[in-house]
C-alpha cells in the first residue's frame, strides 16, 4: 500500500520508493510492478 511522503507532496511506493504525484498512480505501480510482492503480503 502506497505510503505519503515526509512533506506530504507525493505518494511512495511502500516497495522501491518510487515517487507519485497521485495515489491512482502508485496504486496501479504496484499492482503492475509488485504483484508478486503483493500476493505474498496477502493470506
Amino acid at each position: 500500500m502506497p505510503v505519503s511522503s515526509q512533506d506530504g507532496k507525493f505518494i511512495l511506493c511502500s516497495y522501491c520508493n518510487q515517487r507519485f504525484r497521485f495515489g491512482y498512480d502508485a496504486n496501479l505501480h504496484e499492482k503492475e510492478k509488485h504483484s508478486d510482492e503483493l500476493k505474498s503480503a496477502t493470506p
